[in-house]
């Protein structure tokens, strides 16, 4: 089937912002405490629930038919493989993807990344460290009183003044205390780093 160039990129807008997607079935998504791939690789039929994933960017960056390259910007929780499959599906086509290169985690850059034989020298170079206030900058974080940061540290769920969801990283003086989830306004621990 021929498309158009045009045509490839103005269907781009059909997916961007707030989607729902249905993940693969050979996913490692649960199914009643069974991971799917599991369940199809043992003959199951397995129908996964859509989920809500966002796409912040999505750019064709060129176009050499039968082949195009993508750039895209999403939610934690995205498949990119079943986003390949869709696009091309709107586009009355099939697709799939022939290379996937990750460029960023979070505020985790490619470019400021070490290579393998860096690591392997003995010496972890400098540029390879990472703060934790940076390692976790793109999740939402709170600042707790000392009280409610120890509470935490025994593993004890807190209040706190931050939107439903998660994660959510916990801060005391710029010292990161621990990672938690917040569901009606308490903020339950999942990893704490500091101790009672």
């Amino acid at each position: 089937q021929s498309l158009d160039p045009s045509e490839i990129r103005a269907a781009t807008s059909s997916f961007l912002g707030p989607i729902e997607q249905i993940p693969p079935s050979l996913s490692a998504i649960k199914v009643d405490g069974v991971p799917a791939h599991r369940r199809v690789r043992r003959g199951e039929d397995v129908t996964l629930k859509p989920r809500p994933v966002t796409i912040h960017e999505f750019e064709v960056r060129s176009i050499e038919l039968p082949h195009a390259d993508l750039m895209l910007r999403c939610s934690s929780g995205t498949y990119v493989r079943t986003l390949a499959k869709d696009f091309a599906a709107l586009l009355g086509t099939s697709g799939h993807l022939r290379e996937l290169r990750r460029t960023a985690i979070g505020s985790a850059l490619v470019d400021h990344a070490v290579g393998v034989d860096a690591l392997g020298s003995g010496e972890i170079p400098q540029e390879a460290w990472l703060h934790p206030a940076d390692a976790l900058a793109n999740m939402p974080s709170v600042q707790l009183d000392e009280d409610r940061v120890q509470a935490l540290a025994q593993g004890k769920p807190v209040e706190v003044e931050a939107p439903d969801g998660g994660p959510v990283t916990v801060f005391d003086q710029g010292t990161l205390v621990a990672i938690g989830n917040v569901a009606a306004g308490r903020l339950k621990p999942s990893k704490v780093f500091h101790r009672a």
